[in-house]
């Protein structure tokens, strides 16, 4: 396996080493290469970003330039090491991928904000059939909103590879997703500085989440969540939420959301209110299982019901806390005070 990888690296690196050779100016640097990203067909549009030597200097610039990407004619924009400073919202494009040359060389940032939550106070807005790599994405805000990557009613969208910053907005999410169908794989996401702060937000959403670091903190009068899900029911494996310092911190929120959590680390500290998982609503089902959970107020806190948080071979550190006719049932779980209890509560 680590020869495989290490092969696979080898060749990404031969790609870049050609791609940011001094080349004529053409729409698209064309190079044939094997799929990066796995559409399933060849990759013949190749269109450079550097800050030297690159079809082009802006990433909204080289997005913008592609007018026939397809299924069969896809594109995939390289950005080179640099610091990229945006001024207006790179809006992706169907069939158009973009990788960066790794998350702690390549940074696209800038104060993109809005009194609206939408693409307006993204830095980047995603499409359909579309892969982000690569790269870091630092939205410093400035208005009511900063949003790192905003998606809405799109599908087959992945993230991999991503740290992901927002802040200096009243609202600071780093990845939003609404009506969308996404993958997100390898994502560090920090959001902090404003009144509300929220590093995942899954609304309605299709999400699959995978190694994913998940972190929300804000003022003593802030509120903030590691991973929000909202009327979804998201799979979330190996990730760790976290939220603090605010009046009220919830490491994983569920509002009438059911997601399967699988080594989950969910934690909420430092603050006036803190939660490892916080459900609410009756449509609350979510599935925990080989966790930790963590609140200094409480590990679990369910609201309303008849919903039930199921746990397995989980541990709670804090203890749980039902209200209305909400529900929490472990099976071979440690709840510090209570051991191998069937009702967690």
């Amino acid at each position: 396996m680590r020869a495989k990888q290490n092969s696979q690296n080898l060749f990404f690196l031969l790609i870049l080493l050609m791609i940011f050779l001094p080349l004529p100016s053409l729409a698209a640097d064309k190079v044939v290469v094997i799929p990066l990203f796995g559409h399933g067909k060849s990759l013949k549009n190749i269109v450079t970003v550097a800050k030297a030597n690159g079809k082009f200097s802006d990433p909204v610039a080289a997005v913008n330039s592609i007018t026939d990407a397809s299924k069969n004619n896809p594109y995939l924009v390289v950005i080179a090491p640099g610091v990229y400073t945006l001024t207006h919202t790179l809006v992706m494009k169907p069939w158009v991928d973009i990788a960066g040359s790794g998350e702690n060389v390549t940074k696209l940032t800038g104060p993109i904000s809005s009194d609206f939550e939408n693409a307006e106070s993204a830095i980047i807005q995603g499409a359909s059939d579309t892969v982000i790599s690569d790269l870091t994405i630092e939205n410093t805000g400035g208005g009511t909103f900063s949003i790192g990557v905003y998606n809405k009613n799109i599908s087959r969208m992945r993230l991999l590879r991503i740290t992901a910053k927002t802040t200096g907005g009243t609202n600071n999410y780093c990845v939003e997703s609404i009506y969308s169908s996404i993958i997100i794989t390898d994502l560090t996401a920090l959001a902090s500085g404003g009144h509300q702060n929220t590093a995942v937000i899954n609304d309605r959403s299709t999400i699959t989440l995978t190694r994913i670091v998940a972190t929300a903190r804000g003022d003593s009068s802030s509120y903030n969540n590691g991973i929000l899900n909202d009327h979804c029911s998201p799979n979330m494996v190996d990730t760790n939420a976290t939220a603090w310092d605010g009046l009220g911190n919830c490491g994983v929120r569920n509002d009438d959301a059911s997601p399967v959590m699988v080594q989950v680390f969910a934690k909420g500290y430092g603050g006036a209110n803190n939660y490892g998982v916080f459900n609410q609503s009756k449509n609350c089902f979510p599935d925990i299982r080989r966790s930790t959970i963590m609140g200094t107020t409480y590990a679990v806190m369910s609201l309303d019901g008849p919903g039930v948080t199921t746990l397995s071979q989980s541990t709670l550190l804090g203890g749980s806390y039902l209200y209305g006719t909400a529900l929490i049932k472990c099976f071979a779980c440690d709840n510090k005070d209570k051991e191998l209890e069937e009702d967690c509560n």
